[in-house]
């Protein structure tokens, strides 16, 4: 009965990552691929690009607005299959309206303090649930993978506690804490290319499941 049970445990596994399989490997691919017109956008929309060419610095903002759009969208239908992404794309959605919104403000030196700070709220948010989601999904089914997401996760939330710490220690010694908040972002730089690394990994499996 023993066998008989666990035979029919894995039979049922087996269809469920059948029908998962073609919808998870198609989302998470366009995911991934949507994190290179991404990264341009990110390279041209900076500040030293808009006193070169600002038609280039505008064209780059629209860019990664338009693709931060689209990246929470996916992630919101991603949610028909695990409720972390619907959080995820939520906040995705939220940091693109903060991002459309923080120019007309100007330099209002109230507001965007307060923006900055939202920001960085939803995009710790954003990230977290994104990891768990895609953990929850390899869950029972590539468990390697499950546990690659979950420990990427632990590197960034000590990274971003280190941030946070190095901004306190610069109050007693600038240098010290200027040496914590560089090894703290060389630390999130890491672990932001291996998250690329992992995407990548999870959706070419349920890509090439049937191959498996």
């Amino acid at each position: 009965a023993a066998l008989y049970r666990e035979l029919a445990a894995e039979e049922a596994r087996r269809a469920e990552m059948a029908r998962l399989a073609p919808f998870m490997g198609k989302w998470l691919w366009l995911l991934f691929w949507l994190i290179v017109p991404s990264s341009l956008a990110s390279i041209g929309s900076l500040e030293v690009i808009a006193a070169w060419s600002p038609g280039l610095y505008w064209g780059a903002t629209v860019l990664g607005l338009v693709c931060e759009l689209c990246y929470g969208v996916i992630l919101l239908r991603l949610s028909s299959e695990e409720s972390y992404y619907k959080t995820a794309g939520i906040c995705c959605l939220v940091l693109t309206g903060i991002n459309i919104a923080a120019p007309l403000f100007g330099s209002n030196n109230l507001l965007l303090p307060m923006l900055a700070i939202a920001s960085s709220v939803f995009a710790v948010l954003r990230i977290y649930h994104e990891i768990q989601a895609h953990a929850s999904v390899a869950d029972g089914m590539n468990d390697e993978l499950a546990m690659y997401w979950r420990s990427l996760w632990k590197w960034l939330l000590g990274a971003y506690l280190a941030v946070g710490g190095s901004f306190v220690l610069m109050l007693f010694s600038a240098l010290l804490g200027t040496i914590v908040l560089i090894c703290a972002a060389i630390v999130v730089l890491i672990a932001r290319i291996v998250e690329l690394v992992l995407l990548y990994r999870t959706a070419k499996w349920f890509r090439d499941y049937p191959d498996e």
